[in-house]
């Protein structure tokens, strides 16, 4: 049986008023009150009905009959509108969606959708959303949530339909760049525990390159992180020749405060980037990156998600896409 506004009352021992001005987002309830209702909504998975609250509000409902409702949801922490590298997936779901007439249900950000529990309920029914291309996977707590409905995860998933990119190909095309270049200190920043991370150790171990940890810096992603981890290896005492960066923001962020402290790039240092952004060819010296097809990540993720949910029972795949460098002015010859 659906839960009803009035169970929520009575869980908290409010009016059903109470609980409805909580959800129209009135200001005459005190926030212990809000705070309680709202992990109730939580916690009991309350949806509003949808016929009723249309009628009450004299507005058909918004369920849509123009085809599959897509839901995506994207990584805590992240502006849709600043990272490039979302806004170019998201370019291409929206694309493909179009293309193949469905529609966009939401586009949210799991910690939008965890501050308001009864938008994550409403969003994640089946009265609303068909199916889910997620940035978030099973380390999630709540994914369960999330893989009730058919679903397409970004980034590998064995045991999900999920849509990838061949990390360790661009990797290794990056290192035997550098490599050709004649260097032999290899620096690394970015989340040690990452692919990228392991296809470049791997990558360097069959070159016969040395390894020195001391060059390794485990770091999030992102411009500031970049330039805050730049300056830790400004100072090492000998510095390598060449730095491989897990994203494009954080070799730029490096770029930065490099070149504030007075080094050369490429001539003291090469620096090298993941994702190929459209600001990595703006920067000066430009910036030499692994290229990955952003925009078929989200239409590949679009035509997995639509073969999920008209066949179910089907055995998950993980769509792989190729990687490839792009070679600017940010890497040179070793400095001898």
């Amino acid at each position: 049986m659906p839960v009803r506004m009035k169970d929520i009352a009575q869980r908290c021992h409010v009016s059903i008023k109470t609980v409805s001005n909580v959800i129209n987002h009135l200001p005459n309830v005190g926030e212990e009150t809000r705070q309680e209702v709202l992990r109730a909504i939580r916690e009991l998975n309350y949806v509003p009905n949808l016929q009723a609250r249309s009628l009450v509000m004299k507005q058909p409902g918004a369920k849509s009959q123009l085809g599959y409702r897509i839901g995506c949801i994207f990584p805590a922490g992240l502006n849709k509108y600043e990272d490039s590298y979302f806004t170019m997936i998201f370019k291409g779901i929206e694309e493909e969606l179009c293309a193949r007439e469905q529609q966009l249900s939401f586009i949210a950000s799991i910690t939008e959708l965890e501050e308001n529990p009864l938008k994550m309920n409403w969003l994640l029914s089946t009265e609303q959303t068909d199916a889910l291309i997620s940035f978030v996977g099973p380390d999630y707590r709540d994914f369960a949530r999330i893989a009730a409905l058919p679903l397409v995860l970004i980034g590998k998933q064995k045991e999900y339909e999920s849509v990838s990119i061949d990390k360790f190909g661009g990797i290794a095309d990056l290192v035997e760049h550098l490599c050709g270049l004649g260097h032999t200190r290899f620096g690394y920043i970015g989340p040690l525990k990452d692919d990228r991370f392991r296809a470049f150790r791997l990558e360097l171990e069959q070159q016969g390159i040395p390894l020195k940890e001391e060059y390794f810096f485990d770091s999030p992603f992102g411009f500031e992180a970049g330039k805050e981890t730049a300056r830790k290896l400004l100072k090492l005492s000998t510095l390598p020749t060449a730095l491989c960066c897990a994203s494009d923001y954080t070799a730029i962020g490096v770029m930065h405060t490099l070149l504030a402290a007075g080094l050369r790039i490429p001539q003291d240092l090469s620096v090298t980037g993941y994702d190929n952004l459209p600001e990595s060819a703006l920067i000066y010296p430009p910036l030499t990156t692994v290229n990955i097809n952003k925009e078929g990540i989200g239409r590949i993720a679009v035509r997995a998600l639509l073969e999920r949910i008209r066949h179910p029972a089907q055995e998950h795949s993980c769509h792989t896409l190729p990687s490839n460098i792009v070679i600017r002015t940010s890497t040179g010859k070793a400095k001898k």
